[in-house]
């Protein structure tokens, strides 16, 4: 978590990033953005504040979620 002064995104989405990355491979987490219902996905990576998915449909923004 030490890489916030690092980063050109504001100070909201550098923590989002870091609690994503701890939910990665831990199973199946519910998904709930704006114009989603609730996804039950499995989140297999996080790079550049994005949340890849074992889903088809999509991946996801950090700043969305």
């Amino acid at each position: 978590m030490g890489v916030f002064d690092e980063s050109i995104c504001d100070c909201c989405v550098c923590p989002m990033q870091c609690v994503l990355e701890q939910m990665v491979n831990i199973g199946e987490v519910g998904i709930l953005t704006q114009t989603f219902a609730e996804e039950e996905v499995i989140i297999n990576q996080v790079k550049d504040f994005i949340a890849f998915t074992n889903s088809d449909l999509s991946n996801y923004f950090s700043c969305n979620l």
